[in-house]
């Protein structure tokens, strides 16, 4: 027969499976409270109480990124080496990079971010504008000839981009344009308006 001391002993590791249980749920609850205040003190917290996922570290590191570059670039290092498949992740890590000046590692992380994400109008667009301020004129212009190809929006908001880039009719029509009558018709409308802008400078 079972004695009440043996039946308390049984009872032990049921229990101790549900405070685990009650304190990883309780964690997970707490994290997701803090990663959803928009200051680096419960930021940090969220990253403590959940440090395996990577979605805390990215908006941390997003947030340190104008104040405390160094921070930003470690936060989102651990993020790409917890989920290296975002390429959200690698395009951040990548700005990071740029603000501390490390153009070898910026190049890499791009790299990545573009490897992650190839056909993503959203993606190609915020890797040629990091390419952009980083004075990278030959990086953005391959990627502008992408976005100029999209029949999309993207179009759009990319023609007067890449014409900022590098103002040369000819090459956008030997290389950048896609064969539409009405990317030519907005390349045209560009055109007018930049030398009316020019005439009244």
């Amino acid at each position: 027969a079972k004695t009440p001391a043996n039946k308390t002993l049984l009872r032990i590791p049921a229990f101790l499976l549900s405070f685990l249980i009650i304190a990883f749920a309780s964690c997970q609850y707490l994290a997701s409270i803090f990663s959803e205040r928009n200051d680096p003190t419960s930021l940090q917290r969220a990253v403590r109480l959940q440090p395996s996922n990577a979605e805390y570290r990215y908006h941390l590191g997003l947030y340190s990124a104008l104040l405390q570059p160094d921070l930003a670039a470690s936060s989102l290092r651990a993020a790409v080496s917890l989920n290296p498949y975002d390429s959200r992740y690698w395009l951040a890590l990548a700005s990071a990079y740029n603000s501390l000046g490390n153009t070898q590692a910026e190049d890499a992380a791009l790299h990545k971010a573009l490897q992650m994400g190839p056909t993503n109008p959203a993606i190609v667009w915020d890797a040629a504008n990091v390419y952009f301020s980083a004075g990278e004129t030959e990086q953005t212009l391959d990627l502008c000839h992408q976005l100029l190809a999209d029949q999309g929006p993207t179009f759009g908001h990319a023609l007067p981009f890449c014409w900022k880039v590098k103002p040369d009719v000819d090459l956008f029509v030997s290389k950048l344009m896609p064969a539409r009558t009405d990317a030519y018709e907005s390349f045209l409308d560009l055109l007018i308006s930049s030398q009316q802008t020019a005439a009244t400078g």
